[in-house]
């Protein structure tokens, strides 16, 4: 049988507003309408390159997509960030992240 969570109800968080953003603008990478895994990403931080990884392979294990680039170190605006993408089974994107330190 499949797990239901319970739903949460909790202030309008960074998430929610950038899925609501996405949505009103219909600004999904794809092309295709925004909707709560297309032009929203869940995204949470890790101490270590390491638990990033750890928790990709996990992710994979129990029956998430790899997307995007694989696990790695991607430089932008933000400095430079390891970083691992998945899409769980609901279609929820979901993001994995280490901020390096600067040289």
């Amino acid at each position: 049988a499949a797990v239901q969570s319970a739903p949460v109800h909790r202030q309008r968080s960074t998430a929610t507003q950038c899925q609501t953003v996405a949505q009103e603008q219909d600004a999904s990478i794809d092309g295709n309408p925004a909707s709560a895994g297309n032009g929203s990403t869940f995204g949470f931080a890790c101490d270590s390159p390491e638990k990033v990884h750890a928790w990709h392979e996990a992710g994979l294990a129990h029956g998430g997509e790899a997307i995007e680039d694989p696990p790695g170190v991607r430089e932008g605006p933000a400095g430079k960030l390891y970083l691992a993408y998945l899409r769980d089974p609901d279609g929820n994107k979901i993001c994995a992240l280490f901020r390096m330190p600067a040289a």
